[in-house]
């Protein structure tokens, strides 16, 4: 089985589902067992997070009288935060994705960010989760493009663009693609 750990999922646009529905997923791990993976393009003000769930700070740090995004990653622990960054920093829960990316779970890692203009993050709440071979039946099943990742579009690119841009630089016409399956 081939790995899409460091890719994108992106979501076709008959995707109904309300979580899923035109959204960029990067893949931060899949094996054998399944897959684990972040929204990327989903920011979640502080209000919607706090109807969601009861958390007032990150890492000892008040987000809502901050000017740091947050973003939805998935429904899978809504509860716990979840930091995508460049490897230019680590603790002890870091956990390389590739040899410039790593996912961190310790909260106490955005303290160290600081005013370090080299480090690129982003913060979310929970995650998403596929069990052994559910992802891959859902690609075949036609939900999910899959697309290479790369440091510009998980960091640089505006959240609100990635969908349509992602989308785009495969060179496909979204609105071509049929909803409709059939056999041969």
């Amino acid at each position: 089985m081939n790995t899409l750990k460091n890719h994108l999922l992106i979501s076709v646009p008959h995707m109904n589902d309300t979580l899923f529905g035109k959204s960029v997923v990067y893949i931060c791990e899949h094996n054998t067992e399944g897959a684990m993976g972040l929204i990327i393009n989903k920011s979640i003000n502080h209000k919607e997070l706090e109807s969601l769930i009861k958390i007032e700070t990150a890492g000892g740090i008040q987000l809502e009288h901050t000017n740091i995004k947050t973003y939805f990653g998935g429904p899978v622990l809504i509860e716990k935060i979840v930091v995508l960054h460049t490897n230019n920093i680590k603790n002890n829960n870091t956990i390389p994705i590739t040899s410039k990316i790593s996912i961190s779970s310790e909260e106490s890692i955005i303290r160290k960010f600081g005013k370090n203009v080299n480090i690129k993050y982003k913060i979310f709440f929970g995650h998403s989760g596929w069990s052994a071979g559910q992802l891959e039946r859902e690609i075949e099943n036609g939900d999910w493009l899959l697309q290479t990742s790369n440091i510009d579009l998980l960091f640089d690119f505006p959240s609100e663009k990635l969908w349509e841009h992602a989308t785009k630089s495969l060179g496909i016409d979204i609105n071509d693609i049929s909803i409709i399956g059939g056999s041969a």
